[in-house]
């Protein structure tokens, strides 16, 4: 499956459909969690390859279903992600968005990093991202 074709919205929804069967936040058909599972993989995969675009994130943080539950969920995965395996990439949108929007500060200050990750980031998210204790 490749990210591209399908709308971010789409994408989103189905990301968050995914999260909600899958935690057993909703139910659903026995075979739905299994047909959604391709675009969560995708998602995840693109994080970790560093060509999760941008636009991704923000239908992901700015879903107008999402919870904070669901924020945080997005945190602890794809945003952990490119902040541990390619923060110099994203670093700069993810603080401008920060600076911009609330959800994207709230879903920001869910990410752990341990302090050698989060001494790498710039100040603007270290500002946003808890320092680690450890």
């Amino acid at each position: 499956m490749d990210l591209q074709p399908l709308p971010n919205d789409a994408l989103a929804t189905s990301y968050l459909r995914h999260w909600q069967l899958s935690t057993g936040i909703e139910t659903g058909e026995p075979d739905e969690l299994r047909a959604l599972r391709p675009v969560a993989d995708e998602i995840d995969d693109a994080a970790d390859s560093g060509t999760l675009p941008i636009g991704v994130l923000d239908a992901l943080i700015q879903h107008p279903h999402g919870s904070p539950s669901f924020r945080a969920y997005v945190a602890a995965g794809p945003v952990e992600q490119i902040l541990t395996t390619h923060a110099d990439r994203y670093a700069d949108e993810l603080a401008e968005r920060c600076r911009r929007d609330e959800r994207w500060a709230e879903t920001l200050a869910a990410v752990w990093l341990d302090k050698k990750q989060w001494r790498r980031l710039p100040d603007d998210l270290r500002r946003v991202i808890p320092q680690p204790k450890r």
